[in-house]
């Protein structure tokens, strides 16, 4: 079983439960859908805990690791959240921040001819920023079209735990590990 693990945010103990809750029902492999480090109490524990996840772990990069790797980048929303980049590359360290920023945006898994496949992003196939809500939105058609065979889109980014269609296409969002905006404090995976 492949556990989805989105939007971590620094929250060790958030990640713990949901990996032990994961390991507990069956995951034996993990896709990770970036936003790991910024904005909790406990980034280099996250870090540490993630890099010991087995070795076929799928990474990919939210925008906060973009935003960690480049403090001046144009889409910051504010001096704070910049102070909060600055602290969590300081936090793991520039091998790390350098690294996370590296990792893909998405991944395509396309099956054989004939069929669909699953696109895997943090907010969008083709923006780290642009994502999905629970509700039907303007920017559906635009954060869904992403020039691929796809029948499913796997995201988090808004941090809301929901399933729903964008036309044909079914949106999933596996929730916030370690910082839920649905209303309900539980970690979500």
């Amino acid at each position: 079983m492949l556990a989805l693990i989105y939007d971590i945010h620094g929250n060790r103990v958030a990640l713990d439960a949901v990996l032990d809750d994961a390991t507990k029902a069956g995951a034996t492999r993990f896709l990770l859908g970036g936003d790991y480090c910024m904005l909790g109490a406990e980034p280099a524990a996250v870090m540490t805990r993630l890099r010991e996840l087995p070795a076929d772990t799928i990474w990919l990069r939210g925008n906060t690791e973009r935003w960690i790797a480049r403090t001046d980048a144009p889409d910051i929303p504010s001096p704070v959240i910049a102070e909060a980049c600055v602290a969590a590359g300081d936090a793991i360290g520039r091998a790390d921040v350098h690294e996370l920023a590296a990792l893909p945006q998405m991944l395509a898994e396309v099956p054989e001819a004939g069929a669909a496949g699953v696109i895997f992003c943090h907010a969008s196939p083709g923006s780290d920023m642009i994502g999905f809500t629970d509700k039907p939105a303007e920017s559906d058609g635009a954060a869904a079209d992403s020039g691929l065979e796809a029948n499913t889109i796997v995201c988090g980014h808004t941090h809301i735990q929901f399933v729903r269609e964008v036309g044909v296409i079914q949106v999933v969002n596996p929730g916030s590990v370690g910082l839920p905006f649905d209303g309900d404090r539980r970690a979500a995976y």
